[in-house]
């Protein structure tokens, strides 16, 4: 009996091929008042993205969960104005960029 792959190594697989499987790009129209607020949310994803890069690269991991417990609520308190979900976001992404 063959072993299913799983759903992850499926996708690593569909991945690798480097042949997209959907591709959708959309003109988005924005006031200056929505531009300047999408920058600023750029800029605070950016800082907090950074923080966590350098706090990976000293700490010699990219233990996703160890910096999310780590860091979390300092940068929560350094950025109030960044929700949540992007805070845990900025330190995955941070993980997967030093790998």
């Amino acid at each position: 009996m063959t072993r299913r792959k799983s759903a992850t190594a499926r996708r690593r697989e569909g991945m690798m091929s480097g042949t997209p499987t959907r591709a959708l790009v959309m003109p988005l129209a924005l006031s200056p008042d929505q531009h300047a607020m999408y920058s600023r949310l750029a800029d605070l994803y950016n800082r907090v993205w950074g923080s966590a890069v350098s706090w990976y690269d000293a700490n010699r991991t990219v233990n996703a969960v160890g910096a999310h417990k780590a860091l979390y609520a300092g940068l929560r308190g350094r950025f109030p104005q960044l929700p949540s979900q992007f805070v845990c976001n900025a330190l995955r992404d941070a993980a997967g960029a030093v790998r």
